[in-house]
């Protein structure tokens, strides 16, 4: 199993920080030379560790790239499992152990949280590990998420404000990839995600 380089540095440097350092950002890598920048937050009397891990990200910049792949992966990638559990076993794990994670995507970044009592650090950070690391692109479960993400587009781009504000950013940012990623006037791009688009997008964003 790949280990989650990243996370697992940011879990040590967690540990290693003095509460006097609290806000300070240090540039630092990953046991693999990684460059990140890291800065711990300290609140008194709160024992639950969060990470939040932004990952840059030019999807939505290229023409040549289908708008709809960095929602659908990030949801296939949260909600698909590992290896050796199922979607329905993470999430009994997660809610055991009193721990959330989220992934989602913005114009320039993939931002992923992962919050959990200090005591199930090593369970929860392991699972995310594997999600992160090996996502479980099931081709039956990535058409579930495709179907339930038109249906909702589809409905949500029948409201007034959401129309609005897609003329709005057609406004500003005209005809633009950005604008296709953001308002995603083409709703029929969403049945065109492919496994291997997913793929793509995990392996160029997800470092």
């Amino acid at each position: 199993m790949k280990k989650f380089l990243f996370l697992a540095a940011l879990v040590a440097l967690v540990g290693a920080c003095k509460k006097d350092a609290s806000r300070e950002i240090v540039l630092t890598e990953t046991p693999d030379g990684r460059p990140f920048h890291f800065m711990p937050i300290y609140e008194d009397d709160v024992t639950d560790i969060t990470i939040t891990i932004a990952w840059p990200m030019s999807w939505a910049f290229s023409a040549d790239r289908n708008p709809a792949v960095p929602y659908v992966a990030a949801e296939a990638i949260l909600s698909g499992g590992t290896g050796e559990l199922a979607p329905q076993d993470v999430l009994e794990l997660f809610n055991d152990k009193n721990s959330r994670g989220q992934l989602y995507v913005r114009a320039d970044h993939a931002i992923g949280e992962v919050s959990f009592p200090k005591e199930h650090i090593d369970d929860v950070v392991s699972i995310a590990s594997e999600m992160l690391t090996s996502p479980q692109f099931d081709q039956a479960w990535v058409d579930r998420i495709k179907q339930g993400f038109l249906a909702n587009q589809t409905q949500s781009q029948a409201q007034t404000a959401h129309q609005m504000w897609a003329l709005a950013r057609l406004a500003v940012l005209g005809e633009t990839p950005l604008n296709d990623f953001l308002s995603l006037p083409n709703i029929p791009v969403i049945s065109d995600v492919s496994v291997d688009d997913l793929s793509r997008w995990h392996a160029e964003t997800l470092v």
